[in-house]
């Protein structure tokens, strides 16, 4: 019951009482992805005390009806447990042209847009770093389960992209490739227009290819 309790408080994480304690004076628990996964030993400590209610109620069954009761009640749970198949996406397992192309070009730096925001992260750096594995070049975008202050700050510098200090903030971070994909799911995203705008800041158009999901354009900080 005490190692339940202990475990219900750990998994509120900064909305409980004892992990702020300990995020702050252990320093292993300030590399935990989610404090919300301690619930998974409020089921293992649940467990026991059922394990201990059931053979309660069970000790004056006979053998073979507390083996037909043990049975059934491993079967509802495994009924309570059951998880639907999941669905599998096809994923590009050749570079598109527009990756293909990035192949071929000199070493630099890749910045990909639309990037995440503060309050919409990661949104497609999982895809970027996935697809930076067909041309190996280093890429401002990334994704983890934890995201580094000098990552946030970034986003903070690019929310405003394509805008000349966001701009000026990828020159300092010595990018060379600028690629701008179409999204219509994020507000406000028009590449052309935006391609329009880095060639006012003096970007040079390398020419729109394939992503695998759409059109992106390659671009190169001169």
């Amino acid at each position: 019951v005490i190692g339940l309790a202990l475990a219900f408080e750990v998994s509120l994480g900064a909305n409980g009482l004892l992990y702020p304690l300990l995020y702050e004076y252990v320093g292993v628990f300030r590399g935990l992805r989610a404090p919300a996964r301690a619930s998974a030993f409020c089921l293992l400590f649940l467990g026991v005390l059922a394990a201990y209610g059931t053979a309660a109620l069970t000790a004056a069954m006979t053998t073979w009806k507390r083996r037909a009761a043990a049975a059934l009640i491993c079967s509802i749970l495994l009924l309570e447990y059951r998880v639907g198949s999941l669905p599998l996406v096809a994923y590009h397992n050749e570079p598109p042209p527009l990756y293909r192309l990035l192949a071929t070009l000199p070493r630099g730096v890749v910045a990909e847009f639309p990037m995440a925001r503060l309050d919409w992260a990661p949104n497609h750096d999982p895809r970027f770093e996935y697809m930076s594995t067909f041309h190996w070049m280093p890429i401002l975008n990334g994704y983890s389960g934890f995201y580094p202050p000098s990552y946030l700050r970034r986003l903070v510098r690019l929310a405003r992209f394509p805008d000349e200090a966001s701009v000026a903030s990828l020159r300092r971070e010595n990018v060379r490739y600028v690629i701008v994909h179409d999204d219509k799911k994020y507000p406000g995203w028009e590449r052309i227009r935006i391609v329009e705008r880095l060639l006012f800041l003096d970007l040079k158009r390398l020419g729109d290819f394939h992503d695998g999901w759409g059109v992106g354009t390659v671009m190169e900080l001169k």
